[in-house]
C-alpha cells in the first residue's frame, strides 16, 4: 500500500504560491493601493486626540496640536500670532496646560485632515475662522462634524470646493461661504444656489482679526 498522507515537497510549494497570489494583488495598482491604505489609516491615527492628551494640554491646545503636526496653522484668542511647523521643525506650541488658551483661527489649507481631525472642533468655544482649502480628505461626512460647531462665533469658513458649499447651505445658513472657484464645473441650478449665497466683500482673515481686536478695545 501507498501513504498518501505525505504531501510532496513540490505540492506544497505550489499551494504555498496559490495561497499567496490568491490573497494579494501583485499588480502596480495592488501594490499603489496597499500604500494609499496605509497612508489613510496613518493620517487617521495622528489626528486621534486622546482623553490623556487632552487632561494634559487641555482641549484647544490638543486641537493646536493634532492641526500643527498635519502642516497646518492656529491662531489663539487675544494673540495675531500664528503657530506652524517650518520645514518639521517645533511649531512653537506649549506642551503643556497653559492657563485658559482658546482657539480663534484654524488654517488647515492643503492638509490631510480628515473626519477623525474634526470630531473635536464642535466643543471649542472662540473658534471664528475656519480654512479648509485644498483638503482633499474632506468629504459630507467631514462637513457633518462641521455644522455640528454651535458653541463657537464662526464668522468666516474658507473652501475651494463647490459641492462643499452646497452642503454647507443647510448646515451654516449664515456663515459667508468664501472661495467658490468651479462653478463652471455645476449644472445651471448648483450654480444659481452657490451664487445666491450673498455677502458683502470677504475681508481677510487677518485684518478680520485686527478689526475684532479694535472693537474690542
Amino acid at each position: 500500500m501507498v501513504d498518501n498522507t505525505t504531501e510532496w515537497l513540490g505540492d506544497q510549494f505550489t499551494r504555498l504560491h496559490l495561497q499567496i497570489t490568491n490573497e494579494y494583488d501583485w499588480t502596480m495598482e495592488g501594490f499603489a493601493e496597499r500604500a494609499r491604505v496605509r497612508m489613510l489609516a496613518r493620517n487617521k491615527q495622528r489626528q486621534m486626540i486622546s482623553t490623556e492628551r487632552i487632561q494634559h494640554l487641555g482641549l484647544d491646545l490638543a486641537v493646536a496640536h493634532m492641526i500643527c503636526d498635519l502642516g497646518g496653522r492656529v491662531q489663539f484668542v487675544g494673540s495675531d500670532r500664528w503657530f506652524q511647523r517650518y520645514n518639521q521643525g517645533p511649531s512653537g506650541l506649549p506642551n503643556c496646560y497653559v492657563g485658559d488658551l482658546k482657539l480663534e483661527a484654524i488654517d488647515a489649507s492643503g492638509t490631510p485632515i480628515m473626519y477623525e481631525g474634526f470630531k473635536f472642533f464642535s466643543e471649542l468655544t472662540e473658534l471664528r475662522y475656519l480654512r479648509l482649502r485644498r483638503c482633499v480628505h474632506v468629504n459630507d461626512h467631514c462637513l457633518s462634524l462641521v455644522g455640528l460647531i454651535t458653541k463657537s462665533p464662526l464668522q468666516l469658513l474658507d473652501i475651494n470646493r463647490e459641492f462643499v458649499c452646497l452642503l454647507l447651505e443647510d448646515y451654516l445658513p449664515k456663515v459667508y461661504i468664501e472661495g467658490v472657484d468651479y462653478l463652471g464645473q455645476l449644472s445651471d441650478e448648483q450654480r444659481q444656489r452657490v451664487l445666491s449665497i450673498s455677502a458683502p466683500d470677504p475681508v481677510p482673515l487677518l485684518e478680520q482679526h485686527d478689526q475684532s481686536s479694535d472693537s474690542d478695545q
